[in-house]
């Protein structure tokens, strides 16, 4: 049984999309989902899937395959695995050697802890960075900072040159991946990635397991390939991976080598927070560094667990969480995978009691997104016929629960729902007030849901299936990422005591995926798209106005006058009481021609080289290619203006503006199809 004290009924209200009287019966739906959802059952898998290390493609990753699959086959869904072959290189040999002032042989394991059965050492785990470069590599250390563009423009502009040196940088600000990349073209034989005291460790709190940073000895994995998500083998879709040899090491290692580096003295915003001055070389500190990989294809395994729609099982709505991780993953993702499990019990639930919902679920888990959203993209890519004719909405759940702050990225389509869901599920640590009032009682509090960048599984049907998509959870201080001990003990210290953040994960996630799938017409917030986008085009008109060149008439399109007015005009025609009276052959129309105001957004030609050609198809929002999370609104017209291209400018903005004519027609036709 929940502990969760029973709810006092939510105002009534009406619920965008839904008529008067299903309105009453969702809410008392979403009253069963807020009462039933079960923390003890959460810890209870919890407990079950961080039990160890999971990375994709191990025999640890099979058994958490099948025991999800096991759980929603005893909750009543239908269930099915799909099995996907990819290259998932594992490696074999790791050696990191300091040869000066003597030759030593330096600790790439990170130390069993007690109290934390995760850390164990009879199960250890490689200081490993998917799809690292085999080599054996010999040459001075240089001290690249954050291994930004701009860090290596400004050991360029000091004289100093990586060619033949092995590039040492701390983790932050951009995707590890992007940071190899840089020095590579730079000229580095290898790179070493270490997690600075300053960005996650004891310069920003007590570190585990006296509080909940990251110690000395923590080492954060993880994969390296840049570019668009999926196979790195996928024609068209294919995956940039390095050429230099990469071991993530533990900061104490890095103290060790940083501090026999000298020369240059480092800007005063490159210091971090080991125990001396930092200097950027080269050397006199040399290493060795050794990597090997079996270079393998291996099987990875998505799970699905599908509750079919009563009314139009054809349109769907998928929730899904990766299911692989870099060590036990209580985090990273085990707390999104148990919210998106109990999700699907809670709705089990309510379809075994005769509430199935009107549209289908799937409940999916992913494999390998640890290593470049490999099993969600390979799934969407094989299913993308069928997801772009009926996919409402992708829901993700990506650290679902690792603090107390709660945070939310979603399509302008999905902000008005989200919030609105929000206000109706109690916060975890204070159940007098709603998410929705303690998330606006944060400090530095911005009350915009902004777009999601980049870095998890929702990229695929966002950026090239044109699909609304959110993804929310509680995050807070924290320094296990990526680590053995992102583990169950550290998690009922410090991440989620009770699982009340877990429960309330579920709920917020249940109570989302019951809406987009109860709702007579599906609960778009479209007039939202012009807020989203107005900051970036004043952005946009400034940056041409530094650069001294003249702002195309044709911007002014970008503002979405008249599918603003259009998305107005169809929320009048549906507040009238109308809804009831539509017959589902009405509604099936009008709910197609929403989903294709969506789609429309999608150009149909590539994008310009610099944005990943023929993948990141979204005209309106993709992934700043400098960072790999950042989202980057209008990303054909920036990429435009920072190659300088005035004309690219203007025919980028021109098709933009086609885009959004073909949107304004579908939503025309929207309104068409209610009565007047």
């Amino acid at each position: 049984m929940s502990d969760h004290t029973t709810s006092p009924p939510p105002e009534p209200a009406t619920l965008r999309g839904f008529s008067s009287a299903r309105c009453v019966e969702q809410r008392e739906l979403e009253r069963k989902i807020i009462d039933q959802a079960d923390p003890a059952t959460i810890a209870e898998h919890s407990r079950t899937l961080a039990t160890r290390p999971h990375v994709a493609g191990t025999e640890a990753q099979v058994r958490t395959r099948d025991y999800v699959i096991e759980r929603m086959v005893a909750w009543g869904l239908q269930t099915s695995v799909t099995e996907h072959s990819v290259y998932l290189p594992h490696v074999t040999r790791l050696e990191l050697r300091s040869l000066t002032p003597r030759e030593e042989t330096l600790d790439l394991l990170e130390p069993a802890l007690p109290g934390d059965p995760s850390s164990h050492p009879s199960l250890p785990l490689l200081a490993e960075c998917g799809y690292a470069a085999a080599g054996d590599v010999s040459g001075p250390l240089v001290y690249v900072n954050y291994g930004r563009p701009g860090d290596l423009d400004q050991l360029a502009a000091r004289g100093i040159d990586l060619n033949g040196c092995v590039a040492i940088a701390r983790y932050g600000e951009i995707f590890r991946g992007l940071k190899v990349r840089n020095v590579q073209q730079r000229g580095a034989i290898a790179c070493l990635l270490y997690c600075d005291p300053h960005d996650d460790g004891y310069y920003r709190g007590d570190v585990y397991p006296e509080g909940p940073m990251r110690p000395e000895f923590g080492i954060q994995r993880g994969s390296l390939g840049w570019g668009p998500p999926g196979d790195t083998r996928e024609p068209g879709l294919s995956t940039d991976l390095p050429s230099i040899p990469t071991i993530p090491i533990r900061a104490d290692v890095a103290a060790k080598l940083l501090n026999q580096v000298s020369g240059v003295d480092v800007p005063q915003d490159w210091q971090g927070a080991l125990p001396f001055r930092y200097h950027i070389g080269p050397g006199p500190a040399r290493v060795r560094v050794s990597v090997a990989h079996d270079g393998a294809t291996r099987p990875i395994w998505n799970t699905l667990g599908q509750i079919t729609g009563s009314d139009f099982p054809d349109e769907c709505i998928v929730i899904g969480a990766h299911r692989d991780a870099w060590g036990p993953g209580a985090t990273d993702n085990v707390s999104g995978v148990v919210s998106v499990m109990e999700a699907a019990r809670l709705c089990a639930s309510l379809a075994g009691h005769g509430h199935a919902p009107r549209r289908t679920l799937i409940f999916a888990t992913w494999d390998a997104e640890e290593w470049g959203i490999v099993g969600s993209t390979e799934w969407a890519m094989a299913n993308r016929v069928r997801l772009s004719r009926g996919l409402v909405a992708y829901l993700n759940q990506d650290v679902a629960a690792c603090g107390p702050n709660f945070s939310v990225a979603a399509s302008p389509t999905l902000t008005e729902l989200l919030l609105d869901v929000m206000r109706n599920v109690p916060t975890p640590d204070d159940e007098s007030r709603s998410v929705h009032d303690a998330w606006q009682a944060l400090p530095d509090h911005d009350p915009r849901i902004r777009v999601p960048g980049g870095g998890s599984d929702h990229e695929t049907f966002l950026f090239h299936l044109g699909v609304p998509a959110a993804g929310f959870g509680f995050g807070g201080p924290g320094g296990v990422y990526h680590s053995i001990y992102d583990s169950t003990a550290w998690l009922e210290r410090f991440g989620d005591p009770g699982y009340r953040r877990h429960r309330a994960a579920a709920q917020l996630t249940a109570l989302t995926a019951l809406r987009l799938a109860n709702a007579d017409v599906h609960p778009y917030n479209l007039n939202g798209y012009a807020d989203a986008l107005s900051p970036t085009i004043d952005d946009l008109k400034r940056r041409l106005a530094e650069a001294d060149r003249p702002v195309p008439p044709a911007i002014g399109a970008l503002e979405l006058d008249a599918f603003t007015q259009a998305a107005n005009e169809l929320n009048t025609v549906l507040r009238r009481e109308t809804l009831a009276n539509l017959p589902p052959t009405a509604l099936t129309k009008l709910n197609a021609e929403l989903r294709a105001t969506e789609r429309s957004f999608l150009r149909d030609t590539d994008m310009p080289a610099s944005t990943d050609a023929g993948f990141y198809r979204h005209t309106l929002f993709g992934v700043a290619p400098d960072s790999g999370y950042a989202a980057r609104p209008l990303p054909g017209v920036q990429a435009a203006i920072d190659a300088g291209d005035q004309a690219a400018v203007a025919t980028e903005i021109e098709l933009i503006t086609t885009h959004i004519a073909s949107a304004t027609e579908h939503l025309r036709a929207a309104t068409g199809v209610v009565p007047r």
